[in-house]
């Protein structure tokens, strides 16, 4: 039930002092506590979404705009709804587009913030770990501002994400999540004419990144060798049947529009699919359990999944779940 499954190693990578640990202006003062920001694509540029808690008022705004930009938090581009998303900053491109090209691996899209400092974490399987280490290597060697650590790198715990492990080694509580099973029931047969016949292919899966355009990336875990469907592939490892696809789809872009915009928080996800049905894992914040279900009714009510057979299995606390694994 999680991406461990799919992606075994990690390498994790601290950026001291990235963000501010207060906002701290006349307007506005608070002190931000630990927590995950997630990155997702939107047109062309990488954005950081943070929830921020509370609702602005257009001064305040204007404010926050301006002190958020000044720790090197890339441009600010837009505050509403008690949310932040920003770009991500201009440093992190290279890096972050290098692991992004390369297939078998991608950066989480969880983002952890402890203080002011934020943790990034790469996941990937061990065919591509010469060149991971290379590539965080040269990163970690760059002059820059902000001074980087290279804080783990190795296997990943089975049952737990590594960040989510860190959050709570760091004092905060697993029992702010709580998991979500969703399934979407399906005719074998009709999986061959969606998604190009990519769901044909049983096995684990996880989004290499999201992306609000028309095409989604998924690295597949699969459990047979055949490779079926007509989506254009890179094979990442062939004995442990690693592969990436390329699926012409809008499925993270309505996922983006209907859930990611209206929830705002962190989503460890993680999808395993049978020849009849797929079980999706949302790891998501209890306190914003809310606002992601209705995201996830207004996901579903979408044209392109409103005759599938779609709907909430299981929901309970983390730590419960992990209790019983």
């Amino acid at each position: 039930m999680f991406s461990t499954e799919t992606l075994p190693k990690c390498t994790i990578i601290k950026i001291h002092d990235l963000l501010p640990k207060k906002i701290n202006t006349r307007e506005i003062k608070s002190t931000l506590k630990d927590g995950f920001l997630f990155i997702a694509g939107v047109n062309g540029k990488l954005l950081v979404h943070q929830n921020l808690g509370f609702e602005p008022n257009q001064i305040e705004k204007e404010h926050l705009k301006k002190y958020i930009s000044t720790w090197g938090g890339g441009e600010s581009v837009d505050i509403l709804n008690g949310v932040l998303k920003m770009e991500l900053p201009s440093f992190l491109m290279p890096f972050y587009n290098e692991i992004d090209s390369l297939p078998g691996c991608r950066i989480y899209p969880n983002l952890l913030r402890i203080g002011g400092d934020v943790y990034i974490c790469i996941e990937y399987h061990g065919s591509v770990s010469k060149q991971i280490s290379r590539i965080a290597m040269e990163f970690l060697a760059e002059d820059h501002l902000f001074r980087k650590e290279l804080i783990y790198s190795g296997p990943q715990e089975e049952k737990l994400p590594y960040l989510l492990g860190l959050y709570r080694d760091s004092g905060n509580s697993l029992e702010d999540f709580i998991v979500i099973k969703t399934v979407w029931e399906f005719d074998p047969a009709d999986l061959r004419n969606q998604n190009q016949g990519v769901f044909q292919n049983t096995g684990s899966y996880i989004p290499k990144c999201f992306v609000h355009d028309s095409t989604d990336r998924l690295i597949f875990r699969k459990n047979r060798e055949q490779i079926l469907g007509n989506a254009p592939y890179a094979v990442v490892d062939q004995s442990e049947r690693i592969v990436e696809f390329e699926v012409v789809s809008k499925f993270y872009s309505d996922f983006y529009n209907e859930i990611i915009s209206r929830y705002c928080g962190p989503i460890f996800m993680h999808m395993e699919v049978t020849p009849t049905k797929q079980f999706t894992y949302h790891i998501i914040e209890k306190k914003q359990e809310a606002a992601f279900i209705k995201g996830m009714a207004h996901h579903w009510k979408q044209n392109a999944r409103s005759s599938h057979v779609n709907y909430i299995d299981v929901a309970e606390s983390l730590p419960s779940l992990l209790g019983r694994l």
